[in-house]
């Protein structure tokens, strides 16, 4: 799958020329160094400045290197006006680093200084860069206040350009949120302004994000009409490394769609601009993804020759993350070809990797994927059938009881429309009737309550597992759709807290089934990477709802947030489907956030769960959250509680008792609901370490 080529991508007002062909650049790189040693003060931060903008895209450290230059001599001279304008570019490169926080304080220096300086348009760029940042570190709150400062005081210059570049910033920050309505509506506004100021790269950049934004929203057709936009006008503009960015998402589409030879077309378009270019990072991913969908196509011999040139390319330029790629999509080839120690080869780099750059011990999982192909085919066999007996033994107990309460429920509706249809009974008979069978229903429902109650884990394995806890376990109705979870497999202890399809007895019918699949799934296929659980149920779940592709248009399922925790490395795996995982500990809040898409059928959403690794250490507390608490409306102000305003909360009290702070959460979800009647199921986990 390619769909990380459809990025979450913040647009920011970048000061930085596209890189039109490398010898090129480095031809105008040494005749500013000429210059540089020939310079006086005041030219110098031309030069540095445009040393800063063409070492950007071929060598950040040196770009960094020359925009330290900058702000040293910004300070040397006093010039406030030059210092602000380095700490901006300064923000630029932190942010292409990855490194958020200096990102952050960088914009909001450079802010600081050109209010000071009453210089207005300036500031207000870079309040806008600083609030995008913000978006991007998930400082939701924060982000709003910057980026709403920043359209007003636009509004107040009068510049249409630059409230564009904000309204764009704004529809980021409802994106990040998952509310794709709000997002494409200021994505909208912005092309607006983008159009009344003939800001052409703006309307092709604009006319991506729309076009993401639709794809996160699952319509396939108007994403891919926003990504052509999006190319006819970069086109038009001669911009051809921007043609790179719709043209590959135009072939995520079209793959998505499973039109393999589309794909390929467009993918083959984005790598011919790229080799014009010289563009190499370009040209090894799509190199990657073109041999990714020949793998697809199982032309194996094909998919390699594009992964190793991508291979070869990403080694000459150094770049982990891109090498990190490579070996994932080589590991996933040579393990659909069957060849066992060239996938576990590559398995091996892409782990050494990922413990260089997060310093995560993977080498348990190292030895499980070499186990798993050692296993002969023979073997696997005589496991399958040994876990078709014990599923017969078990007798699927919870599913026969999901039959015996669904036909019951039946039965009572079928009592009653019987009573609507009978003419010849008085209306008080009905009444009576009616009033009978809803009895007989509720109490139907209530004993269900008490299953479902059963088949939760016990109260004594939390306390055995896990001495500081709580439970916050709230029902909209009498039945549950949502679900926690815990079993222990020697030292690994793996924890589940879903979100099923609706609530009461039909999200109680998922809740049920999500269970009966996490224990056999677990318990007696013995899986425990979390990524790999949440594959297999999905799988299940599409199975058991008939869900399959072109034939259904149900969206039954659940969402959910898993965990392995070991007990002796201390070690924590993460994997969600929607659902994030909010871990606090003496250095802070980190929300682990989930894969954006449901366990069960979705037309554009049908990759593997991925897995995030974090190492834990005493007293961190971990909390595992169904979205009830967040959606909540309040009685006062009408609007939900939301997903920042809960981050909040468990931030200012995650340092009391762990009792202490369920107490805390129910008195603030009766405070805010008031009189409101509770709209879905709420489940919360705290677990201390």
């Amino acid at each position: 799958m390619h769909t990380a080529r459809i990025s979450r991508t913040i647009f920011l007002i970048i000061p930085f020329l596209l890189i039109l062909g490398k010898t090129a650049s480095c031809n105008k790189i040494d005749s500013l160094l000429v210059q540089l040693e020939q310079s006086k003060d005041t030219t110098r931060f031309i030069i540095l400045r445009e040393l800063v903008i063409e070492y950007k895209f071929i060598n950040l450290d040196s770009a960094m290197l020359y925009a330290k230059k900058g702000l040293e001599l910004s300070k040397f001279l006093k010039r406030n006006d030059k210092l602000g304008e380095f700490y901006d570019l300064s923000g630029h490169l932190y942010e292409q680093s990855g490194n958020l926080d200096i990102s952050i304080e960088n914009f909001r220096k450079a802010y600081d200084i050109f209010l000071q300086e009453n210089m207005k348009s300036e500031a207000v760029k870079s309040l806008s860069n600083l609030g995008a940042m913000l978006v991007d570190n998930a400082r939701y709150e924060e982000a709003s206040t910057n980026l709403y400062d920043a359209l007003k005081k636009a509004e107040e210059l009068n510049d249409i350009r630059m409230q564009g570049t904000v309204l764009t910033n704004i529809g980021l920050l409802f994106f990040n949120q998952e509310d794709w309505e709000k997002s494409i509506s200021y994505y909208r506004k912005s092309t607006d302004c983008k159009k009344q100021t003939n800001d052409l790269t703006g309307l092709a950049l604009n006319y991506n994000n729309i076009g993401i934004a639709y794809y996160y929203k699952g319509e396939l057709d108007s994403v891919l009409s926003n990504f052509e936009r999006s190319l006819d006008m970069y086109i038009k503009l001669g911009n051809k490394l921007g043609q790179t960015r719709p043209l590959s998402n135009i072939g995520e589409i079209y793959y998505l769609k499973g039109d393999y030879d589309k794909a390929l077309e467009y993918f083959h378009k984005s790598l011919a601009i790229e080799k014009e270019l010289s563009y190499q990072s370009g040209i090894a991913k799509s190199l990657l993804y073109i041999g990714s969908i020949y793998t697809e196509l199982k032309e194996f011999d094909k998919a390699l020759d594009y992964q190793y040139e991508g291979l070869e390319i990403s080694q000459n330029m150094g770049s982990p993350s891109i090498l990190m790629e490579v070996y994932e999509y080589l590991y996933e080839t040579f393990k659909k070809m069957g060849i066992a120690d060239s996938a576990l080869k590559y398995y091996i780099n892409l782990t050494e990797i990922k413990d260089s750059l997060l310093s995560i011990e993977k080498s348990k999982q190292i030895n499980e994927l070499e186990t798993i192909y050692e296993t002969k085919k023979k073997e696997q066999q005589i496991f399958l059938q040994e876990v078709k007996l014990k599923n017969k033994t078990k007798g699927n107990w919870a599913l026969i009881t999901i039959l015996i309460l669904f036909m019951g429920l039946v039965i009572q509706g079928l009592r009653v429309f019987k009573i609507n249809k009978a003419s010849n009974i008085s209306l008080e008979e009905k009444n009576k009737l009616l009033k009978e069978s809803n009895r007989q229903i509720t109490n139907s429902i209530t004993y269900a309550s008490f299953i479902q109650s059963a088949i939760l884990p016990p109260k004594e394995l939390f306390e055995s597992t896990f001495p500081e806890h709580f439970i916050f376990f709230k029902p909209k109705d009498i039945v549950s759709g949502d679900f926690y979870w815990l079993t222990k497999k020697e030292n690994d202890v793996i924890i589940a807290v879903a979100d099923c399809t609706g609530h009461g007895v039909p999200g109680a019918f998922m809740s049920m089934l999500g269970m009966t699949f996490l224990n056999e799934i677990i318990n007696i296929y013995g899986l425990t990477s979390t990524n790999e659980i949440l594959n297999t149920l999905r799988t299940k779940i599409m199975d058991a709802l008939r869900q399959k592709e072109g034939t259904t248009d149900t969206r039954d399922g659940l969402d959910i947030a898993i965990c392995r925790y070991n007990t002796e490395t201390m070690l924590l795996e993460f994997s969600g489907a929607y659902l994030p995982v909010i871990v606090h500990d003496e250095n802070g809040m980190q929300i682990l956030k989930g894969d954006r898409m449901p366990i069960g059928y979705h037309k554009s959403r049908k990759a593997p769960f991925t897995k995030v690794e974090v190492e834990l250490n005493r007293g961190t507390t971990l909390y595992l959250y169904s979205d009830g608490y967040a959606d909540q409306f309040g009685e006062e102000s009408g609007k939900k509680y939301t997903r920042n305003r809960f981050y909040e909360f468990v931030k200012n009290i995650s340092a009391l008792d762990i009792q202490e702070q369920k107490k805390k959460l129910e008195a603030e979800h009766n405070n805010w609901k008031g009189n409101k009647e509770q709209i879905d199921d709420i489940t919360i986990l705290g677990l201390r370490i």
